[in-house]
């Protein structure tokens, strides 16, 4: 099966659509999908039943996340829950030798244990 293929028609890719795998685990590999200006972060998740997630209450719970701004917004999910896509997000990088700063962690759970989402307990 081929991504793009996959993909072309929920996500109304063009001829032009480019997809490359940029890593990944042992069971899921993520990959890049380009076309033209938009850019999607595709998972593919592979034989992932060890987990016991509910995907499409995931899905749900990653839409409430990203109304908030603190996800990337899901864009679509495939009836075998095999193919996860999701508005592809730029994380500027930084330093190696920066260590994590404890405040900022910190303040970023405070903030997500602050939003108002209606979601079901994953796992």
């Amino acid at each position: 099966m081929l991504i793009i293929d996959e993909l072309r028609s929920p996500l109304s890719l063009s001829r032009w659509a480019r997809c490359v795998n940029i890593g990944g685990g042992e069971v899921n590999h993520v990959f890049k999908l380009t076309d033209g200006e938009r850019q999607f972060a595709v998972k593919w998740l592979g034989d992932d039943d060890f987990t016991g997630l509910d995907r499409r209450e995931q899905y749900q719970l990653q839409s409430q996340l990203a109304n908030q701004g603190i996800a990337p917004a899901p864009c679509f999910l495939n009836e075998a829950e095999t193919l996860w896509v999701e508005n592809w997000v730029d994380v500027p990088a930084k330093p190696q030798s920066a260590a994590p700063n404890l405040a900022d962690l910190s303040n970023g759970l405070a903030r997500i244990h602050t939003l108002n989402i209606n979601a079901a307990p994953l796992g």
